[in-house]
């Protein structure tokens, strides 16, 4: 809220502005006009709403909630220029501009706004798988630099690697499987053959890697 506060102020003096025009410019004060004025009104009161949701841009569509806001409400106010330079222009007219305006707007901002949901929740999907890799990765990096068996220790590190490359897409398909890796990975520390152990591992993430690329 504090960091668009001067915007809000512009905001009360554009309307304050629009009002000034409105009524103290001398022209016939028809209901075409008023219904411009109304509308205009409106969407300065909008910019408040799209200011409150954040500049959420939507990868998709390319558009961010707050560019959508401003062409809304720049679009009205050249409306309501031409309703007040033209009055006699039939109120039905204005209506119907107006309103049409004012739908493409709510309309673009619900999209934007719903892109940038899904993505995000897709986006937070796949941070989770990757996350899962990459903590699989640690865990057996730590369990190398521990190792004192060089043999081991090499084939841990190769394990490393291994898990590094894995494919971070999941599916719930895969959960018993990824569940029974990391704790196959958590018992390596006091497995009596850790070769066995590794050798183990990487055949279940070899399978994972195979069951990801049938599920695609």
């Amino acid at each position: 809220m504090m960091k668009y506060k001067n915007g809000y102020i512009g905001l009360v003096v554009l309307a304050i502005l629009i009002s000034v025009i409105a009524f103290a410019v001398p022209t016939e004060k028809t209901a075409s006009l008023w219904t411009a004025y109304i509308f205009t009104l409106v969407a300065i009161l909008g910019q408040i709403y799209v200011w409150k949701q954040g500049n959420q841009k939507s990868k998709f569509l390319g558009l961010s909630t707050l560019y959508v806001g401003s062409i809304y409400l720049v679009a009205q106010i050249v409306v309501f220029a031409i309703f007040k330079a033209v009055p006699t222009l039939p109120t039905w007219s204005a209506v119907v501009i107006c309103c049409v305006i004012l739908g493409i707007a709510i309309i673009s901002i619900l999209s934007v706004q719903s892109a940038q949901t899904e993505i995000e929740r897709v986006e937070n999907k796949v941070n989770t798988k990757v996350s899962y890799i990459r903590n699989m990765q640690t865990e057996v990096e730590m369990l190398a630099e521990i190792e004192t068996n060089p043999e081991v220790k090499e084939k841990l590190k190769e394990l490393a690697e291994k898990i590094r490359f894995s494919d971070p897409m999941s599916s719930e398909k895969l959960q018993a499987l990824e569940n029974n890796i990391a704790e196959e990975i958590k018992a390596i520390g006091c497995s009596g053959d850790k070769n066995k152990s590794i050798e183990k591992i990487e055949t279940l993430v070899t399978q994972r890697n195979k069951m990801c690329k049938n599920l695609k």
